[in-house]
């Protein structure tokens, strides 16, 4: 009898603990993430692998904390040289960064990142982040080579890397200023090697709830600087009940291009700087304008010679919303 129940309780433990994170865990349009986040000297402890684990970093030092947001739009665009699917492909937006993705045969493909003021780094093949289901335990690794060109499109330097993707924990993360149960754990360790150059390893840690978008808190370790930071999301109310935040945007700030140069948005309002830039980073154009929550138009100055442009909207220089278009004049 004591041996099955024992049998009992290893079963519970198992189907209590052991999450996958499947496609329904996918990002969406529309998604957001406000994050604090603090540098630390010194490695920081990201606490232990395994399950039914406390992560416990309510003591973090949140003085003069740094702020960031990253929101999800749809890609529509090439980038290097991979196209990227209508309907499955997302981008990142992180300040002025913009990263790319695709869902491609139940994997998700990152296919590298641009800066709103030119530059980008463009990953030979797309490395793999996740395959979905991905189970407890099970790891991914990957190798590309990564080419980074500056704000002229002129290519700078090559680096190869390495990156091994693991999950490793299930357990309650506690921030600065929230707990969270049943979060999942990845550790990431992210190899660079520039050329005849000494190898730079990070790793990092990421705690998510129910959602790829919903990353709870962030551990970033620089063991060849000795320097760390920390990171936890802000907008979420309580994430053992709900996998959103209540002010997590509904609806996506839409930009369509018609025809003769004008654009409709849609789902944003107030005073806005457009700014307009080509895809190797160049600015073309800048203009001031209002906009309405249920549409407005406008249309670009100046013929570009350039026949793709990506259009900014900032808002208090902070980037509120980007589209990707081909321009043709």
């Amino acid at each position: 009898m004591k041996n099955q129940l024992t049998l009992l309780l290893l079963l519970i433990t198992y189907t209590t603990f052991s999450q996958t994170i499947g496609s329904d865990w996918l990002f969406s349009v529309g998604d957001s993430s406000q994050f604090k986040k603090v540098e630390i000297n010194g490695l920081f402890d990201p606490g232990a692998a395994g399950m039914d684990v406390v992560w416990d970093f309510s003591n973090v030092a949140t003085n003069l904390p740094q702020t960031s947001e990253t929101q999800y739009y749809r890609a529509a665009a090439d980038f290097g040289s991979n196209s990227f699917s209508a309907l499955t492909s997302l981008a990142a937006l992180s300040g002025n960064s913009i990263r790319y993705y695709d869902l491609v045969n139940d994997s998700l493909i990152y296919f590298g990142d641009s800066t709103l003021w030119g530059g980008k780094r463009v990953y030979e093949p797309p490395i793999v982040r996740f395959t979905f289901p991905m189970a407890f335990d099970e790891e991914i690794n990957d190798s590309s080579q990564v080419s980074n060109f500056d704000n002229l499109g002129e290519l700078a330097f090559d680096t190869d890397i390495e990156v091994s993707r693991k999950f490793d924990g299930i357990g309650t993360l506690i921030t600065p200023t929230h707990s969270f149960d049943n979060c999942i754990r990845i550790k990431e360790v992210f190899t660079s090697q520039p050329r005849s150059q000494t190898p730079l390893v990070y790793e990092t840690y990421s705690w998510y709830f129910n959602k790829l978008s919903n990353e709870m808190a962030r551990v970033s370790i620089q063991t060849f600087l000795g320097r760390s930071s920390v990171e936890w999301q802000t907008n979420l109310n309580d994430a053992t009940t709900t996998t959103h935040a209540t002010n997590i945007p509904k609806k996506e700030p839409l930009i369509r291009y018609l025809k003769n140069k004008e654009f409709q948005v849609k789902n944003m309002d107030g005073l806005f700087s457009v700014t307009v830039f080509d895809l190797s980073g160049r600015q073309i154009e800048q203009q001031k304008i209002t906009l309405h929550k249920e549409g407005s138009y406008f249309k670009l100055a100046e013929q570009h010679p350039s026949t793709e442009v990506l259009v900014a909207l900032f808002v208090n220089v902070e980037t509120k919303a980007f589209f990707v278009h081909k321009y043709l004049p």
